[in-house]
């Protein structure tokens, strides 16, 4: 009997993904490279956690309960990857397959944090916002997006996924009154003033990246506004909702800047 379903558990991990995926579907044009990409992004995303049961980073009892599903499951997720992604690949332009590296280069570096447990650390969390945001860079090339606007739309996406962890993080330091990463209560603050201060420069001196450089604001100024308020873990609902407001309002910036 299997003690939880086959999907990612990390519920953060899922706007990670999807908003990034969806910004650059539609930074270009919806083909069929852009799609391949984009479904080989997903595909790579569920995977992850049959390959957590079975090496054994979801714990013993999951693995002896779950292995036969988890491999059947991984079977299936990959084989399906492979079709997908060797479809991206072959009918993608040069720019989009180079820009596939990047994601594939976290992926790899992944490798060693998942199999040593240390996923849910802060520079794990980190280390998984990045490569998730790096999908949007093959999809919108594929999709005929420019490398320079597709840039700094993944570069957005970073910024706020980096302020949403660290601002919970603090949260939770702040809760207990102690923790490992007491230092959080400072630097996350610190990075959103930076971040708005900016995105505010970047909006006013570069046109061409002018919601871009706005894009960047609901995040920081929510992030910034959480940690002057001093909210506790007791309200982190609240918190998750403000989140998902910033994150569909720079969502929206980044797309009416295209």
């Amino acid at each position: 009997m299997a003690t939880s379903p086959l999907v990612p558990r990390e519920h953060g991990t899922y706007a990670e993904l999807l908003l990034p995926l969806l910004t650059g579907l539609a930074l270009g044009r919806l083909g069929f490279a852009a799609s391949m990409f984009a479904v080989s992004a997903v595909l790579g995303f569920l995977v992850s956690e049959p390959v957590a049961v079975l090496t054994g980073v979801r714990g013993t009892r999951d693995r002896r309960l779950m292995a036969a599903e988890a491999r059947r499951r991984l079977v299936v997720l990959a084989s399906v990857l492979v079709l997908t992604g060797g479809a991206a690949v072959v009918t993608a332009p040069a720019a989009a397959r180079l820009a596939a590296l990047v994601p594939l280069a976290g992926v790899v570096a992944l490798i060693p944090v998942g199999l040593r447990g240390r996923i849910k650390t802060i520079g794990g969390e980190l280390l998984v916002a990045a490569t998730l945001t790096a999908t949007l860079l093959p999809v919108a090339l594929a999709g005929g997006a420019g490398w320079s606007y597709s840039l700094a739309a993944a570069l957005v996406w970073l910024v706020s996924f980096v302020l949403a962890t660290l601002t919970v993080h603090a949260i939770k330091v702040r809760s207990v009154g102690s923790g490992e990463a007491h230092w959080t209560l400072v630097l996350a603050p610190t990075l959103a003033g930076v971040a708005i201060a900016a995105g505010v420069v970047v909006a006013l001196t570069w046109g061409w990246l002018f919601m871009a450089g706005l894009a960047v604001l609901p995040m920081a100024v929510a992030t910034l506004a959480i940690h002057l308020a001093r909210v506790h873990a007791r309200q982190m609902r609240t918190v998750g909702w403000s989140l998902v407001v910033a994150n569909l309002a720079t969502a929206a910036l980044l797309v009416a800047g295209r």
